[in-house]
């Protein structure tokens, strides 16, 4: 019985030490170098945009139809794919109160998105509030040459949102 008591601290320790590891070095990107993508035949593209000339704060949460889509950074871009229709969208800036979440899902402007078509949309935003500017394609295209593609957090929009079925 001694050798057993011996002996299960010793297990116990180098279990113990197989378990632990020597830690995973996670590095995290806010933005990438990655372009625009097209719109497909069957979808709309929105794709939204802020100036990097904008003071870097706080970010803006941005919805579709009540879903978040992305919160964009100052020189950041990030587009997706919506199912030809009308859809509500909303610009909110991170954070400048409790009842942030509660507005992306209230305000916003409508926007009805054909097939095929991509919108431009700019972002423009005092940290207090945010407004959207539709853009024309070839003023969007020079001002996005000069913005990255936004890539540290993941949309949650549905699949009725991005017909992504």
């Amino acid at each position: 019985m001694s050798n057993i008591k011996r002996i299960i601290p010793g297990l116990l320790s180098l279990a113990l030490a197989a378990c632990a590891h020597q830690g995973n070095h996670i590095s995290w990107q806010d933005f990438n170098q990655s372009g625009v993508q097209e719109a497909q035949a069957q979808q709309g593209l929105l794709v939204f945009y802020r100036s990097g000339e904008e003071k870097m704060g706080s970010a803006v949460n941005l919805s579709i139809d009540g879903q978040y889509l992305s919160s964009l950074l100052a020189g950041g871009h990030i587009s997706t794919p919506v199912c030809p229709s009308a859809h509500q969208i909303t610009a909110v800036p991170t954070g400048k109160d409790q009842a942030y979440l509660n507005k992306l899902k209230q305000h916003g402007s409508s926007l009805n998105i054909q097939a095929g078509q991509t919108v431009y949309i700019k972002i423009h935003s005092d940290g207090n509030n945010a407004q959207l500017q539709q853009i024309d394609p070839q003023t969007a295209q020079t001002e996005l040459a000069q913005t990255r593609t936004q890539a540290h957090t993941l949309a949650r929009l549905s699949p009725s949102i991005s017909c992504a079925h």
